[in-house]
This record gives C-alpha cells, sequence and structure tokens, in this order.
C-alpha cells in the first residue's frame, strides 16, 4: 500500500476551442489529511477537481482514488467519494430534511439508517432552524452547509470541496472548519479543498499543492511552502506572494529569451 489515497500521473486535458487546464499533473494525497489546491484563476483548480470526482475526463493520463483507477468506472469511485463543488446541485423546491433523506436512501441506507444520518448532519451544519423549509428559501450560507451536509451522508472517504465556504458569514464559516477539522481526526476523512482565503489553507489544510499554469508547481506541506518563499516563521499568504511573482518574473524572462 502506498499510503496515498489519491494518486494522479499527468492527468492532461485540453478544452475544445479553449484552453489546455492541465498539461501533465502529477499528484500524491495521502489518507486523512487535509488537503488546500492553491491556484490563481485559469490555473486549473476546478478542472482537476472535476476529473478526480469523474464529473470530467482527462485526454491523458490516469488516476486512482483508494487503489481504485477512475478508468475502470465512476461507481465504485463515487461510494468513496463526497463532492461540493461551487455549482450547488440542489432541488430549490424540496425541503432541506427530506433532500438529505433522498440522498441516504439513493446510498442505499435504509429508511431508519437514512433519517439517524440526516438529524446527526443537520445537528452538526446548524440546519435544525431550516431544516423543513425549502433549499430555495436559504441563505447563500445556509446552501454551502446543504450541500456539504449533502456530500457526507454515505461516509466518505474523501471529501471534494471547491470553495466552500463562500457566502458564509465568519461565525458560520469558523463553525463549518470546526466540523471538517473533526472529521478528518476523529473519522480519517481526506479533506480535500480549493480556496480563495489564503488563511483558510494556512489554518486547515496540512499538505499543500499549488497549481500554475495546469502544472503542480508546488508540492509539500503548508508550513514548508510558507518558510520556504517568506523565510522561517513567514506566513502563508507572504509566501505565496513571493511565490506568484517569482514565477511571473520567470516566466516574463522565458519570454524575453525566445522573443529576442
Amino acid at each position: 500500500m502506498s499510503g496515498n489515497i489519491i494518486e494522479a500521473r499527468g492527468l492532461a486535458r485540453t478544452y475544445r476551442k479553449g484552453p489546455r487546464a492541465l498539461a501533465g499533473v502529477d499528484l500524491d494525497v495521502p489518507e486523512a489529511c487535509r488537503f488546500a489546491l492553491l491556484g490563481a484563476n485559469g490555473a486549473g483548480k476546478s478542472t482537476l477537481v472535476r476529473i478526480l470526482c469523474t464529473l470530467s475526463r482527462a485526454d491523458s493520463g490516469s488516476a486512482s482514488i483508494a487503489g481504485r483507477p477512475l478508468s475502470g468506472g465512476s461507481q465504485a469511485v463515487r461510494a468513496l467519494i463526497g463532492v461540493a463543488l461551487q455549482d450547488t446541485q440542489i432541488d430549490p423546491s424540496e425541503r432541506v430534511r427530506r433532500q438529505l433523506e433522498f440522498q441516504g436512501r439513493l446510498y442505499g441506507l435504509d429508511a431508519a439508517r437514512s433519517a439517524e444520518r440526516v438529524e446527526e448532519l443537520v445537528g452538526r451544519f446548524g440546519l435544525g432552524p431550516v431544516a423543513d423549509r425549502k433549499a430555495g428559501e436559504l441563505s447563500g450560507g445556509n446552501k454551502r452547509r446543504l450541500h456539504v451536509a449533502l456530500a457526507l451522508v454515505h461516509r466518505p472517504r474523501v471529501l471534494f470541496l471547491d470553495e466552500p465556504t463562500v457566502g458564509m458569514d465568519p461565525e458560520s464559516r469558523a463553525a463549518f472548519w470546526t466540523e471538517m477539522r473533526r472529521l478528518n481526526a476523529e473519522e480519517g476523512v481526506c479533506v480535500f479543498f480549493t480556496t480563495q482565503y489564503l488563511e483558510e489553507a494556512e489554518k486547515h489544510g496540512d499538505e499543500l499543492a499549488v497549481l500554475d499554469a495546469g502544472l503542480v508547481a508546488y508540492r509539500g506541506t503548508v508550513s514548508g511552502f510558507a518558510e520556504a518563499h517568506s523565510g522561517p516563521g513567514g506566513d502563508l499568504e507572504a509566501g505565496y506572494l513571493n511565490f506568484v511573482e517569482s514565477r511571473r518574473a520567470a516566466a516574463e524572462t522565458a519570454k524575453e529569451t525566445v522573443d529576442a
């Protein structure tokens, strides 16, 4: 056993009449870690996550979740993962509790187990006051919490989150990350998240990858990245800004060399 829950080799993807999103991504993600994926808009974050979630296909390369290849069929992989991307797929006309119960039945839980799991998640995500309201009536923050709760009904081994706290107020965001840390520490769930908030990656991630121009430009620990790019005791934001500037300067130098 490799000790990795996610393994990817040479993942490449070019959109028809569009840009090259991934240029050959190699990535290992250890079991039961909190993994942050950073990168500027257009770096390939969403494309990579969608491929790992079986929602899109790579043009070339391979990947596996818990040793199960993505190419071997999506059902076995989907049983192992929970997915909460930015385009929330919730039914606005259905009530919160009913949507969670239906999700449980889709994953094979009987009525009693589904109801028990639903009440557990309603409590954990603070959805009690809105559990009997239609999803379309919820605030943006509550919709995000419902979406994540739906992704956890079947107790996945990996939870994919794409900018999960967008629209949440500070109190809700703090409660959300407390639950993510508990899931990771107590249940061994690998929490794989993208974020635009560098402080979230620093506080709530231990492993880190930075995508740049469709490639993994850094892979290591969050603390290691901060120290490498901003010095001992440096924070992630300063390190990331230094990293981006150095990459841009290198790209400009390379362009000038080619033009000359």
